[in-house]
């Protein structure tokens, strides 16, 4: 008889359909039997040995062995030592690697960032916005200002093209015969060669245009070729009257029972950037300083009251300043014409040049601009530069007279 833990079934015994030698399944104390698994005697074997061997025991595997088959008792009563044999137990297909023993298997990963990796992509995609912004808005303001050289040129071309006609330049405002308060802008006389016909057609320039008198809107006049696409503008402004005519007329009013307060509205105009070159002077000063100094007002070459052609730039047409460039922002301009009751009237047309370009603390009537470091200008000669800010104030004077000095 074979010296082992198992109880083997002798020969002949009571237990039915075991034969000699078969090992009757077993149970463990307090543990699952080996029964319930449907464990095979030689399988059943071979897994205690082996889990005995797989344990850390204080005194080495075999003590483990012995451990393990002092857990052994006697066969189950229900089952005898009847043997399963055409079936494969579930401990067989465990050995196998073909048994359902669950597994318990590591926790899914999902592909998702951390808060850390989240901050650390947020700071590097601010970090090469930080560095390509300037980059990019300086290319478009380059593209922009390209543009506004362009606009300038054609002006600068219709220029020429009217000198050749007319014998002259454009004058700076021309009075409407039949209104004396309206007078049109020298922009309004070259729309022919700015190829604007069909907006030359909508007013007549011996009065008032009929469709600012009706509808009160100068949209319809709104040209794009005259605007610097760097500023920001708007298609049409207000003209209001002028404080000292707005007091007359607001003694008056109140007077006849209207007691509405502030400057009166007088009419809405289209919005330009491209003032012509009036001088060292104030435009909206003429009706004060041209008696008393006849010869030094208007010394620039787009004036109101006389005939100017290119032979009267004595400093040649490219040192003179013939149209330059004047934000919303510093006082609304128009191409079309004014009304001579509104606030700063001439200077809706013209520009002076008196200190410097983009000089904050000068007056309304200069030129500005919203490119980088200088104005645009269109020269008498037809090209286009910028002049610089820091520019001196007696060299940029001298380039905004007809006459050296």
């Amino acid at each position: 008889m074979i010296r082992d833990p198992f109880v083997l079934c002798p020969p002949n015994s009571a237990a039915p359909h075991v034969g000699a030698g078969r090992v009757a399944p077993m149970r463990f104390a307090g543990v699952v039997g080996a029964d319930n698994f449907g464990l095979g005697p030689t399988l059943a074997l071979a897994w205690i040995r082996t889990m005995a061997g797989r344990c850390r025991w204080p005194h080495g595997p075999r003590t483990g062995l012995a451990f393990t088959t002092k857990l052994l008792v006697q066969p189950s009563r229900r089952q005898g030592c009847q043997g399963r044999q055409g079936r494969t137990s579930r401990m067989e297909l465990l050995a196998s690697g073909q048994g359902t023993r669950p597994v318990r298997r590591p926790p899914a990963v999902h592909g998702a960032f951390t808060v850390l990796e989240l901050l650390v992509s947020v700071a590097i995609v601010g970090l090469l916005i930080s560095l390509l912004l300037p980059a990019i808005m300086c290319a478009r303001e380059s593209a922009r200002r390209a543009v506004c050289a362009s606009h300038l040129r054609e002006v600068g071309v219709a220029m020429h093209s009217h000198h050749s006609s007319h014998q002259q330049l454009p004058r700076a405002w021309t009075t409407a015969e039949r209104d004396p308060t309206f007078v049109y802008g020298w922009a309004a006389r070259l729309l022919p060669e700015l190829e604007q016909q069909a907006t030359r057609q909508q007013f007549d320039i011996h009065q008032r245009p009929s469709v600012l008198v009706s509808l009160g809107d100068g949209s319809t006049f709104f040209l794009p070729l005259l605007l610097c696409p760097s500023d920001i503008t708007e298609k049409t402004f207000d003209l209001l009257q002028e404080e000292d005519a707005a007091e007359d007329s607001h003694v008056s009013s109140r007077s006849a029972g209207d007691a509405s307060p502030g400057p009166r509205r007088l009419i809405a105009l289209p919005t330009a950037n491209y003032v012509g070159v009036f001088g060292t002077w104030e435009a909206d000063e003429f009706e004060d300083i041209r008696d008393a100094l006849p010869e030094m007002f208007a010394d620039g070459p787009v004036i109101h009251d006389r005939r100017v052609r290119f032979a009267d730039l004595c400093r040649g047409l490219s040192n003179t300043l013939l149209v330059g460039e004047r934000t919303m922002a510093t006082v609304p301009s128009t191409w079309l014409g004014v009304d001579l009751r509104g606030q700063d009237a001439p200077c809706r047309l013209v520009g002076s040049a008196m200190t410097r370009p983009n000089c904050k603390e000068c007056d309304e009537c200069e030129f500005t601009s919203r490119h980088a470091d200088g104005s645009s200008f269109l020269w008498a000669d037809g090209r286009v530069t910028l002049v610089s800010n820091s520019v001196e104030t007696d060299v940029y004077r001298e380039f905004a007279r007809r006459v050296a000095r």
